[in-house]
């Protein structure tokens, strides 16, 4: 898997379809940076992105045949994402997260990052998939807007017992594989496998979106 790290971008998504563009991507890689200018969240909406405060991370995944976008939907690899970085935030630092529709990460009432996943289609085929994954890893309520939601870091709320996870473990890559995996799921034509995961991580009281 290819890495790709910088300082300051305007948007890991955005450097990632520009790297794609340029033919520096050729199967699986991820794009990080430590802050991001012009964080890109759901609906066009702004993703604030403080220097060292989050992780901005984005997975790319090239198909050289290319998918039919008819049977497999944006969506459905939302979903996928989710149940990634729930299963891994959980096994490597004990959160309990929940996942609200269709692309937020929570622990308890409180946001813990959010996903945007994107798509480039080419000749009416999905040609790449870019799947950015924002994550608060320190206090970032200072430097959100007061009308925003509440947000939470996992340096916060993370357990003495899992307090030497956060610092040591690699989080971008582990979090890149198992995107990975659950991609391949949806591919594999397992939506219905991929959206009773997500039923088990669901915020209480959420509907199950529709796929």
């Amino acid at each position: 898997m290819q890495a790709f790290h910088f300082d300051t971008v305007a948007s890991t998504n955005e450097e990632a379809k520009r790297l794609l563009g340029r033919g520096e991507i050729a199967g699986v890689a991820y794009v990080m940076a430590r802050e991001q200018t012009a964080g890109k969240g759901s609906r066009g909406r702004h993703w604030v992105s403080p220097r060292d405060a989050g992780l901005y991370l984005s997975l790319v995944q090239r198909f050289g045949e290319g998918l039919d976008p008819s049977a497999l939907s944006v969506e459905s690899f939302t979903l996928a994402a989710g149940v990634a970085c729930a299963e891994v935030l959980h096994e490597h630092f004990g959160l309990d997260v929940t996942l609200k529709p269709i692309n937020d990460l929570y622990v308890g009432s409180a946001k813990l990052g959010g996903i945007l996943v994107e798509s480039i289609v080419e000749r009416d085929q999905i040609r790449a998939l870019v799947t950015g994954v924002g994550l608060n890893l320190r206090d970032v309520a200072r430097a959100l807007p007061a009308d925003a939601s509440r947000a939470i870091s996992i340096e916060e709320i993370i357990e003495p017992d899992h307090a030497h996870s956060f610092s040591a473990i690699p989080l971008a890559p582990i979090l890149a594989k198992s995107v990975v995996r659950w991609n391949e799921v949806v591919i594999a034509g397992g939506s219905s496998e991929v959206l009773a995961a997500w039923e088990r991580w669901k915020k209480p009281g959420c509907p199950t979106p529709a796929l």
